[in-house]
């Protein structure tokens, strides 16, 4: 294998690129003076890149160095592993660099999809306690209501009292005041159809008060659920990108033993 920036792009094969920045400098550019920095075993950073390049905008270069970030690991997932042993002395730096550089990125996305598991689970609990303080206002609206028509069937049996002693009175007075009890009767129907109405009212704002809060509290439930499917599934692809490595690795040891084991016939034949 070559030394210098060949032994790195073997581990690091470059993806063709066509867009260009906004200012000027292409894209292509900031991914070969980045990977050049990296052959060095440099970290690339703005600055670096611009040295590189000799020149260019900061804030033209960041974008474009963070898609090179961002391409980096499925470029590396591209390639087979080398045995750091079996590297020259001089590439084991950079080598060494580079994974160390992955393992930051990928431990870096890692904390931030937990942040944001931790930020959904806040958010959940806000919800629910949310939630709780809406059903205890529930709680107390309908122990309101239910004393309210307490209230309206004591008043109604009150009533009910009143024109039984009415009764009576309109017995003695059925000549002179039958209008007034046709007037009395008529006012007591109406009370009663308007308390009904309003024990109708009440019941049916508590139902839907009811559904609303059911299908609030199934949607929070539902999304803590995709949350935590989400994350495990992303554990799982990492696990399985690893064992895919290990495999990759396993080939490779493989074919330089093979590799060994012939130079030594062959200086044997000769």
């Amino acid at each position: 294998m070559n030394s210098g920036t060949t032994g790195v792009s073997a581990f690091i094969a470059p993806v063709p690129v066509r867009r260009r920045g906004p200012r000027g400098v292409q894209l292509e550019e900031v991914v070969e003076a980045a990977d050049v920095l990296l052959a060095r075993g440099l970290k690339p950073t703005i600055e670096r890149v611009r040295q590189q390049l000799g020149g260019g905008s900061p804030n033209t270069i960041s974008p474009l160095l963070d898609v090179w970030y961002e391409r980096l690991s499925a470029r590396v997932a591209g390639v087979a592993v080398p045995v750091e042993d079996d590297l020259p002395p001089n590439l084991r730096s950079a080598w060494n660099h580079a994974k160390n550089e992955a393992r930051t990125i990928a431990n870096q996305a890692l904390l931030e999809e937990r942040a944001a598991l931790e930020q959904g689970r806040a958010q959940l609990c806000a919800d629910q306690a949310e939630l709780a303080k809406r059903e205890e206002q529930w709680v107390a609206t309908t122990a309101a209501i239910e004393k309210a028509l307490t209230e309206t069937r004591d008043a109604s049996e009150a009533l009910r009292g009143e024109l039984a002693s009415a009764h009576g009175e309109l017995g003695r007075l059925h000549g002179r005041y039958s209008t007034d009890v046709d007037k009395l009767q008529e006012s007591l129907a109406s009370e009663r159809r308007l308390n009904e109405t309003l024990r109708v009212e009440h019941a049916r704002a508590l139902e839907a008060r009811k559904d609303t809060w059911q299908r609030e509290r199934e949607r929070l439930e539902a999304r803590e659920i995709a949350h935590e499917r989400r994350f495990l599934a992303e554990v799982d692809q990492a696990r399985q990108s690893a064992k895919l490595l290990e495999t990759e690795l396993a080939k490779e040891r493989k074919r330089q033993l093979q590799i060994g084991e012939e130079a030594a016939v062959e200086r044997k034949t000769h």
